[in-house]
């Protein structure tokens, strides 16, 4: 199997794991959306040659949709979304600074 058809396979099963009809959408549907998205991450993380394979074929908008859809899928497609190069909003929730630590 060549490159392009596993790409165009991928991005289909991703389109329609990712995109279905949240409203309607049972546990099995949100670890679906929760492995789909770690295994977008694994890929693109591995290979810097799928991001503009994966960004091409519209998966940003799949992954923040999925991000907001269920609390449950939020770390792993912001962490997909990061890789991608996508913009992500950071939050620094230690910086450090306050009161001493007992030693």
């Amino acid at each position: 199997m060549t490159y392009n058809v596993f790409g165009g396979m991928l991005n289909l099963a991703l389109s329609i794991y990712l995109s279905a009809n949240m409203s309607s959408m049972s546990t099995v549907c949100f670890v679906l959306q929760k492995s789909v998205c770690m295994a977008v991450r694994n890929m693109v993380s591995r290979r810097r040659d799928l991001v503009e394979e994966f960004t091409s074929r519209g998966i940003e908008s799949h992954l923040r949709r999925a991000m907001a859809s269920h609390q449950s899928c939020r770390d792993e497609a912001h962490a997909a979304l990061r890789d991608l190069g996508c913009q992500v909003d950071l939050k620094e929730l230690w910086t450090g600074s306050g009161s001493q630590l007992q030693q």
